[in-house]
């Protein structure tokens, strides 16, 4: 398994896997461009998106998952904190409480156990992931919402489409 998250540029590394000579591994997860530009407020550019899974399937990745962000990682991005990220903690039989840093990370569920935004568990063909991007979209726009995208070689091993 490998999670690529190179802040805008997953893509430049999944070109680079295109030409390297080394086996790509069966599950890989990368973070999908913004749905508009800038995030959240900015014309809509679902084509990015669509050109990264579209670079997945060249390299031999068959399967997918479209996973939201924020059920699995609090990072403290701006207009979540204070609805994601309480800022202090209880302590049990005190009475007293602990304050808790503005930010802090968690990863997401790896590939098998990620949980697709529309068919939970379930793996998805391309094209239904592509027909997904309305709704990402709008989360993103709504909510703040960030997506990764997970992908599985069929049969346990990618072929690269020459």
């Amino acid at each position: 398994y490998l999670k690529v998250d190179l802040e805008g540029s997953d893509s430049s590394c999944l070109d680079a896997f295109r030409d390297a000579a080394v086996a790509l591994p069966t599950w890989l997860s990368v973070e999908v461009p913004c749905f508009y530009s800038p995030c959240r407020v900015g014309s809509e550019v679902q084509h990015l998106a669509v050109a990264l899974v579209a670079q997945l399937v060249d390299l031999g990745y068959g399967r997918f998952k479209l996973v939201a962000q924020s059920p699995q990682n609090m990072r403290c991005w701006p207009n979540r904190c204070s609805r994601l990220v309480p800022t202090s903690v209880a302590l049990p039989n005190t009475g007293a409480s602990l304050p808790l840093p503005r930010s802090y990370t968690m990863a997401g569920l790896p590939g098998p156990l990620a949980v697709d935004i529309e068919v939970g568990e379930q793996w998805r063909s391309a094209e239904d992931l592509v027909a997904s991007f309305l709704l990402a979209a709008t989360l993103e726009q709504a909510a703040a919402e960030r997506f990764d995208l997970h992908a599985v070689c069929e049969g346990g091993r990618c072929v690269r489409k020459k």
